[in-house]
């Protein structure tokens, strides 16, 4: 007997969920053993998608691709087809898929990130409408409402989806562009342990100067680098800079926090520790390029400042450009 995709994927869930096969071939009139085959064919295709997941993170999106193709029914893998194409730039390609799951709301919502990344709004919209269960998807009606400045279509669907965390985040970046900080502190109140809503109260507290409020939350949440890379903020601000940089020793593999520590390190005049970092990430390019100005300033000084222009200065702060990748970095950025 033939059955639909549709069915097939809809018993698959069932049998994901460990569902009794006996109950679900009861109710669907489908032997046992035809389900027993499918949930054979379920687990490979799990392990199909763990390893399409792996490749993508190793950035070997062509293996990942050739894998996907075999699975041309599933709606996960196509998912992550979907994702490929978007990385590769191919978004005809990943709009085909889309419009083969018109009814799978994973896909569906990378549709309308890649219409909102095209301006095609209406159609975005439009899924939106169809999808109004969605959060995901709601929250990307949000993220378009806010763009074109809809604040109140926005606030609308935030009322009635009041206890989603990223949704009531993006309420709290509305209540903050129109200045209504208490409303955006009252929702900070619900979420006390969603760290990008405390973050969001950081900022607020910074704006309006309540420093000890901001460290307050920075203490709660120790482990949560971007709340800690804020934290640096405040403490450069209020020129506690051996504080900020005790935060730097604990996040030194994350790279925001590390750039912030080359800012400092320059600040105080401890180039070769700034240096000392910018080698360890020298594949970040925001971080070569912030060492380029600092030793574009240093030739400068070197050239201009040296009334008899020595030859063998200007060499050296060369060699030094060259030994830390910031010459390559800087013909890259300037060719």
């Amino acid at each position: 007997m033939v059955y639909s995709e549709e069915l097939k994927n809809n018993i698959k869930k069932r049998l994901e969920n460990k569902e009794s096969i006996k109950i679900i071939s009861e109710e669907n009139g489908i032997s046992v053993s035809t389900l027993y085959k499918w949930k054979k064919e379920l687990l490979h295709e799990i392990e199909a998608s763990n390893e399409i997941q792996e490749l993508m993170e190793q950035k070997k999106l062509e293996e990942a691709l050739k894998l996907t193709l075999k699975y041309p029914n599933n709606e996960v893998i196509q998912s992550q087809m979907v994702t490929i194409h978007i990385k590769q730039g191919e978004f005809d390609k990943a709009k085909e898929i889309g419009e083969r799951f018109k009814d799978y709301a994973p896909i569906q919502s990378q549709m309308a990130t890649i219409h909102i990344m095209q301006g095609e709004f209406e159609a975005a919209q439009k899924i939106g409408e169809k999808f109004k269960d969605s959060e995901p998807i709601q929250s990307q009606m949000i993220t378009i409402h806010i763009m074109q400045g809809e604040f109140e279509a926005a606030q609308k669907i935030g009322e009635k989806i009041k206890d989603s965390e990223p949704i009531q985040s993006q309420m709290v970046t509305i209540h903050i562009k129109q200045g209504k900080f208490d409303k955006a502190k009252e929702i900070g109140k619900r979420f006390k342990d969603y760290e990008p809503i405390q973050s969001q109260m950081i900022t607020l507290h910074i704006m309006q100067g309540e420093f000890e409020a901001a460290q307050k939350i920075g203490e709660k949440f120790k482990d949560c680098a971007p709340i800690q890379s804020q934290m640096i903020t405040l403490h450069i601000v209020q020129g506690e800079f051996d504080k900020a940089k005790e935060i730097g020793e604990r996040f030194k593999d994350y790279v925001p926090i590390q750039s912030q520590m080359i800012t400092l390190h320059i600040m105080q005049g401890e180039f070769d520790k700034a240096k000392e970092i910018s080698k360890k990430f020298k594949d970040y390019e925001p971080i070569q390029f912030q060492m380029e100005k600092e030793y574009l300033k240093q030739l400068r000084e070197t050239i201009y400042e040296t009334s008899d222009y020595n030859i063998d200065e200007i060499k050296e702060e060369m060699r030094k450009m060259e030994e830390t990748g910031i010459l390559d970095s800087f013909k890259r950025n300037y060719n």
